[in-house]
């Protein structure tokens, strides 16, 4: 039977590493982080339902900055393109945005 692939904004969660390098093939274990990943397996469903309170604390714009990223599979420039700012601007976004669903979760999971 195959293994579920984590959900992309799991992935880059878990990645700890530049969002742009997140490979295709699925994620590696971040150094320290509890969240889901290949050596901490709970399925996709299980990883939504850890992600998903981090999701929900997010501004709509870094909501919408992660679906165009992960879910639509725009490049940085394609995204800054759209919203009127550079790729260095996105990338700067995306590492913000993917530290601080890092950090909510690590909090949910050590409470």
């Amino acid at each position: 039977m195959k293994k579920a692939q984590p959900h992309p904004v799991v992935a880059a969660v878990a990645e700890d590493r530049h969002p742009r390098s997140v490979p295709a093939g699925g994620p590696g274990q971040a150094r320290g982080c509890p969240c889901p990943g290949p050596s901490n397996p709970s399925g996709r469903v299980g990883d939504l339902i850890t992600i998903r309170p981090a999701l929900e604390s997010l501004a709509a714009r870094g909501r919408r900055l992660l679906r165009l990223r992960f879910v639509d599979n725009l490049s940085q420039e394609q995204i800054g393109r759209q919203l009127g700012v550079s790729q260095m601007q996105i990338s700067r976004m995306l590492n913000a945005i993917l530290r601080k669903l890092r950090h909510s979760i690590q909090e949910r999971q050590v409470a």
